[in-house]
């Protein structure tokens, strides 16, 4: 070899050692856990700069306050007399003790991120259903359109039992997917477990169960044919056997709440249909917009993509159906799971077909999805009111009568915040109320009458809390109008609470 020809070589076989040891590093960067890590990065950076109330949401007062009593029932054997299981949409021995396990090390604000990682795995399990549908390009691109979403960066942020079963709905419908392109029949009853726990942590996964059970038979038909009629059974077996042992054997109380929140739902908001469906379209029809022409690029596995279009709307329909507008804000999340792989097979389709064209329109629409998504989150933060200054006044009065009851217009916020410092029996509401042997308006009308509450605050949003503070301003009552403490939304005085105390105090 000559002096040159050894010049020459040396840079050849330096260039070739420095490809060689960055190629590790190369397939560490571009694998999907690597990336998935970087979204679910980015999201929990994203959510946890979104504008939100520092004070509990009133559902999250009921779940986390509800927990504590779970825990003290299970440790302690202490009777829960307020029955949440007859009115909750979900199981309160699931998430509310573990978002009360989680508040007690962190505050409300602990829960919160519990939360978040349940979101952070929904995004991880979004991917997989992508992955074994559409390829991987298409799992990763699903699953960062579906973080980018509102209603998803709003649910990451509640202490509610809303993320716990969307992560369990996903991980179920992914591991549905897996086993039926990997031949793993045994998956069938772990996957009917999963979706058993979904539907227990909120009774409205339920709906998703057949749809899921749908996409595990359409994946295994191109090679079990009917054999994959078998899967699909053997999940919905599955999961209706479990749900049945456990409601039947172990919580039948369940079923009062299950048919009261979800199988006959009588709406708690009702909202015209034309303001629910413009709701929709402003929360996720960019999303659905999306999925339907991801569906185009897929003609010849149309029956899935159809599917997955008729999934991710299902909810939202039903709340149109019956005119429902509580909680729609949360809800248009849960089909979205079903719209990212659509999704991301669209972007995938036009990255591989017009290469910086598509990576640069991919980037556009990501960036408006990011402005849309963080702006409906933050307007959905801080849509509950500011009510420190109502706990202030609160702790006032419970001062003055440390054992007296208290009537509160839906307190779950405000019970859950003074919980060191009342009884569980102290609290009432403008829900229902048994005094003595009469229930009703009645009730409410003695109780006042024998000055049975130390304190009584209003917003008038409910229809007792109206009568109640009818008959406080024009009957005679031991009752006095004390104080009226204002409340905030958005930061700007929103109304105030009506305070009522005794005109002669009694401890």
């Amino acid at each position: 070899m000559t002096v040159l020809e050894a010049d020459v070589s040396a840079p050849r076989d330096a260039r070739a050692t420095e490809l060689g040891h960055g190629q590790p590093l190369l397939r560490v960067l571009s694998s999907s856990a690597f990336l998935l890590g970087v979204i679910c990065t980015a999201f929990a950076v994203i959510s946890l700069r979104v504008k939100a109330n520092t004070n509990p949401f009133q559902d999250e007062g009921l779940y986390l306050y509800m927990g504590d009593r779970m825990i003290d029932h299970i440790i302690s054997g202490v009777t829960v007399f307020e029955h949440p299981g007859s009115y909750f949409s979900g199981a309160p021995g699931l998430y509310p003790v573990v978002g009360a396990i989680a508040d007690s090390v962190g505050g409300v604000q602990g829960a919160r991120l519990v939360s978040l990682f349940f979101i952070c795995i929904t995004i991880v399990a979004t991917y997989g259903i992508g992955n074994e549908l559409f390829g991987k390009v298409s799992g990763l691109l699903g699953a960062s359109a579906f973080a980018l979403c509102g209603s998803v960066i709003f649910i990451s942020h509640l202490a509610t039992m809303d993320a716990m079963a969307l992560c369990l709905m996903t991980l179920g419908c992914w591991l549905t997917a897996y086993s039926a392109n990997h031949d793993k029949l045994l998956w069938a009853p772990i996957v009917g477990l999963i979706l058993t726990c979904a539907f227990l942590t909120k009774y409205a996964m339920g709906v998703y169960v057949p749809g899921i059970a749908a996409i595990g038979v359409l994946l295994a038909w191109r090679h079990m044919r009917w054999g994959a009629l078998r899967r699909g059974s053997l999940i919905l077996a599955s999961t209706a056997a479990a749900a049945f042992f456990i409601l039947t054997f172990w919580a039948a109380d369940l079923k009062r709440g299950i048919v009261s929140t979800t199988a006959d739902r009588t709406p708690l908001s009702p909202t015209p249909r034309e303001d629910l469906i413009w709701y929709v379209l402003e929360w996720i029809g960019p999303w659905i917009l999306l999925a339907m022409l991801g569906a185009l690029t897929q003609p010849r596995r149309w029956p899935i993509s159809v599917l997955l279009l008729a999934m991710s709307v299902i909810g939202p329909l039903q709340q149109i159906r019956i005119g429902e507008g509580t909680s729609l804000s949360k809800h248009v999340a849960f089909g979205l799971v079903f719209a990212a792989p659509l999704i991301g097979s669209l972007l995938a389709w036009m990255v591989k077909r017009t290469r910086w064209v598509g990576v640069l329109i991919a980037l556009a629409l990501a960036a408006t999805m990011m402005v849309s998504g963080t702006r409906n989150a933050e307007q959905f933060l801080t849509t509950w009111v500011d009510d420190r200054e109502m706990v202030a006044q609160l702790r006032e009065e419970i001062a003055i009568s440390p054992h007296k009851a208290i009537l509160g217009e839906e307190p779950s916020a405000q019970r859950y915040a003074l919980r060191t410092i009342t009884a569980p029996e102290q609290w009432n509401d403008t829900f229902v109320l048994l005094y003595g042997n009469k229930k009703g308006d009645a009730a409410y009308r003695e109780a006042i009458d024998q000055t049975h509450f130390g304190t009584i605050y209003l917003t008038l949003n409910t229809a007792n809390g109206k009568k109640i503070n009818e008959y406080l301003t024009n009957s005679e009552t031991p009752y006095r109008l004390s104080k009226k403490v204002p409340f905030y939304r958005h930061g700007r005085y929103a109304g105030h609470y009506l305070v009522w105390t005794p005109k002669v105090l009694r401890r």
